[in-house]
């Protein structure tokens, strides 16, 4: 009997040793990664196209990214058509966030060289291309387009190590195979990993090297009509195989299990706004109904008598 008390003893002792180094390992794990994030820290870039229509979206996708980060963000805004009123409440539904910068960019030169307008695609959409060109003394920045909630700490984006590569990006696995099929039947030579362009991160002294936007500018015009996403078909064009492919969380589009960084609403019909998002719904919700623009979107999309309830009204705030 004592032998078996003795037995058992000694394993519950080993148990316990196991539990405390593994929970140790756990602790070290995350001081250390702390560590990393405070070691790499200083004012984040970030680079947004929108107009009026989307100005609230971006809204509420800048108030998710600064509810999960205490690093200092530069929001650059890329849209000339945003009304000033419009950007007062920009301002009113980001005013509890210090750590923030409004900087909207005179896209008055950019617009006469971009082309107004490809397919379905109005201006903005081929804003990212300029972005390099437009901060050179930039070292690294972060391209978000609006439909978005941001769901962790940006940094853990900003962070990512490039190596050698001019660009990160996710692997585009809300549509998969199609656009690679679809960009194959103008550009047969095409053999590289679809890229979605709604999470970019960007070396700016590497792109610059690149220097890619004449390139870019002239076979826009002639993906026009041909592909289904010119702007981010020509991106792949232009950088194929040559960009670091970034874990799936930093632009989750549904379809796969991962743990979010970034939610992106890459469904064109089923946006979040509507109600019909597939994914990411309350996390939408969650931060529309602490924003200026709650009614405003409710009231345009026939949700007034639907979830979330508006806790703050447009017409106070202004």
């Amino acid at each position: 009997m004592a032998n078996i008390l003795d037995i058992y003893s000694r394993k519950t002792v080993w148990v316990l040793t196991l539990l405390i180094i593994f929970f140790s390992i756990i602790i070290v794990a995350i001081i250390w990664e702390k560590r990393v994030i405070a070691s790499k820290e200083e004012t984040i870039p970030v680079f947004i196209a929108t107009d009026e229509n989307y100005a609230p979206f971006a809204s509420i996708m800048m108030k998710s990214l600064l509810t999960y980060t205490d690093a200092d963000v530069d929001f650059y805004i890329m849209g000339d058509n945003i009304e000033d009123e419009t950007k007062k409440l920009i301002k009113e539904d980001l005013k509890k966030y210090p750590n923030k910068k409004l900087i909207y960019l005179d896209m008055t030169d950019i617009n006469q060289k971009v082309p107004q307008k490809i397919d379905r695609f109005p201006a903005a959409s081929f804003y990212n291309f300029f972005i390099p060109y437009m901060v050179p003394n930039l070292t690294k920045v972060i391209q978000l387009e609006p439909d978005m909630i941001i769901k962790k700490d940006i940094r853990k984006l900003y962070n990512q190590d490039l190596g050698e590569y001019p660009l990160g990006a996710v692997i585009d696995t809300y549509r998969f195979s199609e656009p690679t099929i679809n960009l194959h039947k103008y550009y047969p030579a095409y053999q590289g990993e679809y890229l979605n362009t709604a999470v970019l991160l960007m070396d700016v002294s590497k792109l610059l090297q690149r220097d890619y936007l004449d390139e870019a500018l002239k076979l826009l015009p002639e993906l026009d009509g041909k592909t289904k996403w010119a702007a981010q078909d020509a991106w792949n064009i232009l950088f194929e195989n040559n960009y670091k492919k970034l874990n799936p969380k930093f632009n989750f589009m549904g379809k796969i299990k991962v743990d979010p960084v970034i939610i992106h609403y890459a469904d064109g019909k089923l946006k979040p706004w509507k109600g019909m998002a597939k994914h990411g719904q309350r996390d939408f919700d969650a931060f529309l109904e602490q924003s200026v623009f709650c009614e405003r979107i409710k009231k345009q999309y026939h949700r007034l008598d639907k979830e979330p309830k508006c806790l703050i009204s447009e017409e106070k705030s202004i």
